[in-house]
């Protein structure tokens, strides 16, 4: 395994906080990646529609999200408020283990999110 000593070296990615707060339910997940992200009119509000917008991320000529990366670069999505809009995720109001709010995620909780 190679570790980067030179923090020039290190990857930059832009990171996007997503306003996990106000997820309810599908509907509400589907509307808030939307908005954040600037997926297209045309998003179909379900996983498959999903994936496709942030599979696409560094795709400019695609449109699948308003602010697309370089092609090959990284996409973060910061969702810090997770244990408020999902708490089945975290019992006992237990909260995300240590680091947990700073990582990098490619999918959504699914089991997580109330009437899943």
């Amino acid at each position: 395994m190679n570790y980067i000593s030179d923090p020039e070296e290190a990857v930059q990615t832009p990171v996007v906080n997503i306003p996990a707060g106000r997820i309810v339910d599908w509907d509400s997940f589907h509307d808030v990646f939307s908005e954040t992200l600037g997926f297209p009119g045309f998003y179909g509000g379900n996983m498959n529609a999903w994936i496709d917008c942030l599979t696409c991320a560094d795709d400019a000529e695609g449109g699948m999200v308003a602010n697309p990366v370089a092609s090959g670069d990284l996409l973060t999505l910061s969702i810090v408020e997770v244990a408020l809009c999902c708490p089945s995720l975290f019992p006992s109001g237990a909260g995300p283990p240590h680091g947990e709010e700073r990582r990098s995620h490619t999918s959504p909780p699914v089991s997580g999110l109330p009437g899943a």
